[in-house]
């Protein structure tokens, strides 16, 4: 009997949106390349079909490698939010797509306090 070959293949965008979904729950995280995170936020901000800005994304067969760049609020614990992420984007896309993490890499851009950056982004 011939075994039934299956694939399953999805667009990179499907991986950004869990991304997006993940980083909008991690306190002290105010922006990833520009996009502001707020608690009101209930609708995915991934809602364009352009890439988001500050997420890239490596598959290589089921290994996935993150890279993000990100702002974070002043006064937040840089560790924390760090682990808090990898954490959460891990668990994430592990659950959704039975996908290994391989590797979350985060930059940070800069960091500020929600005031100043709130100022910044209505500019």
């Amino acid at each position: 009997m011939d075994k039934e070959q299956t694939t399953l293949d999805f667009e990179e965008k499907v991986l950004e949106t869990i991304i997006e979904s993940s980083l909008n729950t991690i306190d002290g995280l105010l922006s990833i390349d520009g996009e502001l995170f707020t608690a009101e936020d209930t609708a995915p901000l991934a809602e364009e079909s352009e890439p988001i800005n500050g997420i890239e994304i490596n598959v290589e067969k089921r290994n996935v490698t993150v890279q993000l760049t990100i702002i974070i609020e002043f006064g937040k614990n840089l560790s924390e939010i760090f682990l808090a992420i990898k954490r959460k984007v891990s668990e994430d896309i592990e659950r959704v797509t039975n996908f290994e993490v391989t590797e979350v890499n985060v930059h940070v851009e800069n960091i500020v306090t929600k005031e100043e950056y709130l100022t910044l982004s209505a500019e």
